[in-house]
């Protein structure tokens, strides 16, 4: 994506492991062709290894959406939607043609900024070989002779990507994105931040106030990841929250008329194990598939892609249930099908890239993954043990390139205001757990509690929302302990 009239940075010198003062401010420009009209659009440059001066740099790509009542503007509000991998950018563009939401609240006081991270959309995005990608890995290997296999195949994946991105593949981490921000921030003219980070962008969001506490106004953490677990907890954690979430799935699946499976025998809970059990001994047809996605799913591919349609609750139950539906009376497994990378620069390249340099295994062994394995099917049952962070651990072994950012305990302490934390109790994704724990590692935060289900809270339009937007824009911060119900 090229954008037309930027202030660049190119020919700095970067002197120092952090951004400078002295950065020229960002001249906003227009978009290119397809972006809603609204937006304004400009690029910045920072380095590639923000250690190793004169090591070249790349560009981040910057998008705005300005206040509607300049008189009662409060700032800039910093969006980042997850992933990792995720692109901010389509945020903005998703508000523009009605099918993401911010409030009127919101948008009456903040431009709305969405920086692509390194290596993410417009911003220089990591890229493969998506024929290596598209092949099909075992997720648990048995035996050695599988285990060794994964472990060259992720070699090669890893490989492939060094080749094609160059140097910027080892830099893609989220301490590097943190510093983009406070570049991001002197060149948006030095003002406060305001953050609103969904899942990931908790991560890198703590990242951010470690590194700069002062320069903070609010800080929203929605979804929380706690970066200090490693590979084992991760999992284990985040199997118990998926097996939970899927819990109150089949409730809602048996029990809402517009579930497919309403009201049916077998229960959903049974038509899901047969549907798991028949997958995994042979893949289930996906017809309708052929070149945009696999031609049949696996028993992991049902497991991981249920979790991910899990995510929202307004219209993920609902798909779910028509694919356990599909799957179960028809052998058509075709909405449980995982897409087919078809570009060298695939969105899930650079999520990949991120994960391994921020959560790569220090060691392992097919007996560690094996004990663990059965560790976490007894806490998971339905779900097999399986769940996406297990899939970040066994994709990055036998990676090529060392991680940079391990898994760590934050220490974030000296913020002007507090920073505000909200979890759903029962997030596929992001454990409850994962909320408290990062709650220690901020000094003074405040965790806002969803009882309910789904990732991340603000797009659900509820009270979890509007305690967000509260917190953004009059920096009121509820009690300890605070409980919503949507």
């Amino acid at each position: 994506m090229n954008y037309m009239l930027y202030a660049s940075l190119l020919g700095l010198a970067f002197a120092s492991p952090h951004p400078r003062q002295d950065q020229r401010q960002i001249q906003w420009g227009s978009c290119p062709d397809g972006v809603p009209d609204g937006l304004n659009c400009s690029k910045l440059s920072v380095p590639i290894d923000w250690n190793t001066p004169g090591s070249g740099t790349i560009d981040i790509e910057v998008a705005v959406l300005n206040a509607t009542n300049p008189e009662k503007r409060l700032g800039y509000l910093m969006l980042n939607p997850g992933g990792p991998g995720g692109a901010a950018i389509p945020l903005l563009i998703a508000y523009q043609r009605g099918s993401w939401y911010f409030s009127d609240d919101l948008r009456e006081h903040f431009d709305l900024i969405a920086a692509d991270p390194r290596g993410v959309g417009a911003s220089n995005p990591i890229s493969c070989s998506p024929d290596l990608w598209n092949e099909r890995v075992i997720l648990v290997p048995g035996n050695q002779t599988a285990f060794d296999s994964t472990v060259d195949y992720w070699n090669s994946f890893s490989k492939s990507c060094v080749n094609a991105t160059g140097p910027l593949f080892g830099h893609v981490d989220t301490a590097s994105a943190a510093k983009d921000i406070e570049a991001l921030r002197l060149a948006l003219g030095g003002e406060q931040l305001n953050w609103l980070g969904f899942s990931y962008g908790t991560m890198l969001g703590s990242q951010y106030a470690e590194l700069y506490p002062k320069n903070i106004r609010a800080m929203v953490l929605d979804g929380c990841v706690d970066h200090r677990l490693d590979g084992n907890a991760q999992i284990l954690s985040e199997v118990v929250s998926y097996e939970a979430t899927h819990g109150k799935f089949f409730e809602w699946a048996a029990q809402n008329s517009t579930s497919a499976l309403y009201n049916q025998t077998p229960t959903p809970v049974e038509i899901w194990d047969e549907v798991v059990s028949r997958a995994s001994a042979s893949p289930i047809p996906a017809p309708e598939c052929q070149d945009v996605c696999c031609s049949d799913v696996s028993y992991e591919e049902i497991i991981l892609n249920g979790q991910e349609m899990l995510i929202c609750p307004s219209s993920g139950f609902t798909e779910l249930a028509q694919a356990l539906n599909d799957t179960h009376y028809s052998n058509n497994a075709s909405l449980f099908s995982t897409p087919l990378a078809v570009r060298g620069n695939d969105s899930a390249f650079g999520g990949q890239a991120i994960q391994c340099l921020d959560w790569q295994p220090h060691q392992s062994t097919l007996d560690a993954v094996l004990y663990r394995q059965q560790a976490a099917e007894w806490l998971g049952p339905h779900v097999r043990g399986l769940c996406q962070s297990l899939q970040v651990v066994m994709s990055c072994l036998g990676w090529a390139v060392d991680r940079v950012d391990p898994p760590r305990r934050y220490n974030v302490s000296g913020t002007p205001n507090t920073v505000l934390q909200v979890n759903a109790l029962w997030d596929p994704s992001t454990s409850f757990q994962w909320a408290v724990g990062l709650n220690t590692q901020i000094e003074g935060a405040v965790l806002v509690t969803r009882n309910g289900s789904g990732h991340t809270s603000y797009e659900g339009r509820g009270e979890a929302s509007r305690v967000m937007d509260r917190y953004l824009v009059n920096l009121t911060v509820p009690e300890a302990h605070f409980v919503v119900q949507d």
